[in-house]
């Protein structure tokens, strides 16, 4: 009988195994694709739509360098001050944008608070550059909390008064976030000025709850689903 010729059987079997490999890979794809979507959702980490996304407080303002021509958003004198930005005086981390915090002077300070971001890598970095004082308790500082504001990770940036970016991170797995949780990215200025820019999520993907890469798990059932409805 033609069921049990040994080539229709091969060629059977050819035909799941290449279905398989067709079905677990678009099921990677479709969670690197979940994982792109998720990553979007980390709006304006660059400020370049300025505080979209924000929650501000104190005297922030956004600067804006197009063709050597710098810009401020929503900036205002202060008893004569230029503006953080001057003292700075250096070009955006990456883009055209970057937020100032503190812009009056060392007698003022600032905050931000970022949308709620859904968690898709390992870690949460920034670039900052500042001054400070010597004192840690005057130290900007930057945290991960959750949706009702508990902190749950914090790390304090130094200011060195120059005009050189550095990178700063927060891990999430370590926070205890796990892949497609919802968070919140707070920054506080120290005694002086910040500028901070380049928020993003990279690193290693985060697992799901279940130990497994989000939307992985459900799709890479189907191949096994779907071969035994067809030889039942």
């Amino acid at each position: 009988m033609l069921l049990n010729n040994p080539l229709t059987s091969y060629n059977n079997k050819a035909m799941e195994k290449d279905m398989r490999k067709r079905i677990l890979t678009a099921a990677a794809t479709i969670a690197i694709l979940s994982s792109a979507g998720a990553q979007a959702e980390f709006a304006n980490g660059g400020f370049e739509d300025g505080y979209t996304d924000w929650t501000l407080t104190g005297d922030p303002y956004v600067l804006t360098m197009q063709n050597g021509q710098r810009t401020r958003d929503d900036y205002n004198t202060y008893y004569g001050w230029e503006g953080a930005d001057v003292w700075f005086n250096g070009s955006p981390y990456e883009g055209n944008s970057y937020a100032v915090i503190g812009s009056n002077g060392n007698e003022s300070n600032g905050s931000l608070l970022s949308s709620a971001w859904t968690a898709t890598n390992q870690f949460v970095s920034f670039a900052h550059a500042g001054n400070n004082t010597s004192s840690s308790n005057d130290k900007a500082f930057a945290q991960i909390r959750d949706l009702s504001g508990n902190v749950l990770a914090q790390v304090s940036v130094w200011g060195y008064n120059d005009s050189v970016w550095r990178t700063w991170q927060l891990d999430l797995s370590a926070a205890g976030l796990t892949y497609g949780d919802q968070f919140q990215f707070y920054y506080q200025d120290g005694a002086s000025w910040s500028v901070v820019d380049g928020v993003e999520q990279n690193g290693a993907l985060l697992q799901a709850a279940s130990n497994v890469p989000a939307g992985v798990a459900a799709l890479s059932l189907l191949p096994f689903l779907f071969f035994r409805r067809r030889n039942a």
